[in-house]
């Protein structure tokens, strides 16, 4: 770029001790390219030197009257939120926005300025309609994020992270993963005393096609075999209320409930074989129970068999068997 040939070309002269015609080239790169951070850094520096804070922030506005500027705009806004200024710089943030000509780093800096001087409502404002994750820089995202976190905002807060993970950006991961736990605490705490409307819960089933826990990792693949020839397919489900109708012991419950969902992680474990639970749900308008898993709906699972001496066996504590009824490929389940 011309502006940082001859911001380079500036350091140069300077080092020769050419002081003049070093700045005389400096101003020419901050001419070229009113952005380029190392450039205008310099030559503000040197204004602020010769002249102090007046100088510097003189030389600010000089340089935001350069046409294409807005990297001068942006500091004039963080020195306007050092002086509690927010009006000001919230106007400066705004024509930084309508004109769009910033780079990715621009809501960065603009999200961390703000969030920094304790203007967190603003982020919000200002920066989440205008951040683009495929455009801006992902730090950007997080302080949204954060933005998010700090104002009870969680559904916004989830939808984000959605958006972020799907990036597949493993530097940010790990942060991703804070944020996706703190959310859910978040619901947990909203959770508690609120009463249900029955009236407004309905029970629906899903069909899952990875283990539960998988959806929590945003698409993990790598975890799994990839599928060769699908021999067979294999479909389970929880029965808990038929369970309790045969008298059965809670631990024994239980050893049938994990005993279906290891033949489930078997099937997506497997290079050749295919598997699918049928899980029912809890719905509500409610946040309380939306989307919660329910383990206490009867269920028509007709793939998955007990026998009376089977059931006397378990009650027992001695060898049990799950029945489980394989299906051929044809045409697949929809």
């Amino acid at each position: 770029k011309p502006g940082a040939v001859q911001t380079n070309l500036a350091k140069v002269f300077a080092e020769r001790g050419e002081q003049s015609v070093a700045e005389a080239t400096l101003w020419q790169a901050v001419e070229a390219d009113p952005n380029q951070e190392n450039g205008v850094m310099w030559w503000l520096s040197i204004q602020q030197e010769r002249g102090g804070e007046a100088a510097y922030l003189a030389a600010l506005h000089t340089v935001a009257a350069l046409p294409g500027s807005w990297r001068a705009q942006l500091w004039m806004a963080r020195h306007y939120l050092q002086q509690q200024n927010v009006e000001q710089a919230c106007v400066l943030y705004e024509e930084v926005l309508a004109g769009g000509q910033f780079d990715r780093s621009a809501l960065q800096m603009i999200s961390g300025d703000l969030g920094n001087n304790g203007h967190i409502p603003l982020i919000v404002e200002l920066v989440g309609p205008a951040y683009d994750e495929h455009k801006h820089d992902s730090t950007a995202g997080l302080n949204l994020l954060r933005a998010y976190q700090e104002l009870g905002r969680v559904d916004e807060g989830e939808a984000l992270l959605t958006r972020l993970y799907a990036l597949g950006f493993a530097p940010i991961k790990s942060h991703l993963d804070q944020f996706a736990h703190a959310f859910e605490d978040v619901r947990r705490q909203e959770d508690k005393g609120v009463p249900i409307d029955p009236a407004s819960v309905t029970i629906n089933t899903v069909a899952l096609t990875k283990p539960v826990w998988h959806y929590g990792l945003r698409n993990a693949d790598w975890l799994f075999a990839k599928k060769r020839k699908v021999r067979q397919k294999l479909v389970s489900s929880p029965c808990p209320k038929s369970w309790r109708k045969q008298n059965l012991p809670n631990r024994s419950a239980r050893m049938i409930s994990g005993a279906i969902r290891v033949a489930s992680l078997f099937t997506w474990l497997s290079r050749f074989t295919t598997g699918m639970t049928m899980q029912p749900i809890v719905m509500s308008r409610s946040r309380r129970v939306r989307g919660r898993l329910y383990l206490g709906l009867r269920s028509t699972a007709t793939h998955c068999s007990i026998s009376s001496r089977q059931r006397r066996s378990i009650s027992s504590r001695a060898r049990w068997v799950v029945r489980v009824r394989a299906i051929k490929p044809s045409g697949g389940f929809h």
